[in-house]
Formats: structure tokens, sequence, C-alpha cells
């Protein structure tokens, strides 16, 4: 008698690979960007006085991350790094209404 040959452990098909890598490109894509902005989010916060009562959600699902959002940043710009302005700021941190400290 002959025996039936072994099926591999896992089979699939070309255009369910294609399938899979097309659903799942825009998924990890979404995650790069998204740590990206936490990681420059984080940068900021050592800079900022932030009021114990201003925690709020995190946009654009960072949340998802456990980034913490924030309601009010107070910014001093006497020592700020060099090419970062208050437009940036909004950028990063688009819930939190940013007050400019000046000297």
């Amino acid at each position: 008698m002959h025996e039936k040959p072994r099926r591999r452990w896992f089979q699939c098909e070309l255009r369910t690979l294609l399938v899979v890598v097309a659903l799942a490109a825009p998924l990890t894509t979404w995650a790069g960007y998204s740590l990206k902005w936490i990681r420059e989010r984080q940068a900021v916060i050592p800079w900022a006085l932030v009021p114990d009562n201003s925690e709020t959600r995190a946009p654009a699902g960072l949340w998802i991350f456990g980034e913490r959002g924030y309601a009010k940043l107070y910014i001093a710009l006497a020592g700020w790094p060099r090419g970062w302005d208050v437009a940036r700021l909004k950028e990063l941190f688009p819930e939190a209404d940013i007050v400019a400290l000046h000297d």
C-alpha cells in the first residue's frame, strides 16, 4: 500500500498572502506613524509645565499605545530648542491649549 504524502503544516495560495499583506500594510503604517508622533510628544514634555488636572484623551488613537492627552500645556520659550515654535507644538498636541510663557 502507498501512504499518502504528509501534508505540510501550513499552506496558502499566493492570492491569500497578497490579501493578508494588503490588509496589514495600512495598520502597520498607522502604528509606525503613531509611535513616531508619541516619541516627538514625549520629547517636548520635559520642557513643558503640565497642570495636574489637565489630563484628557490623546488624539488619533494614541491612547491605544498608552499615551496620555493634555488639556493645557505651559511652555517657557526661553531656552527652547531651535526649530520649535508654537505652531509645531499645536501639531503635536492638537488636544491641548498651549500657553507660551515669555520672559
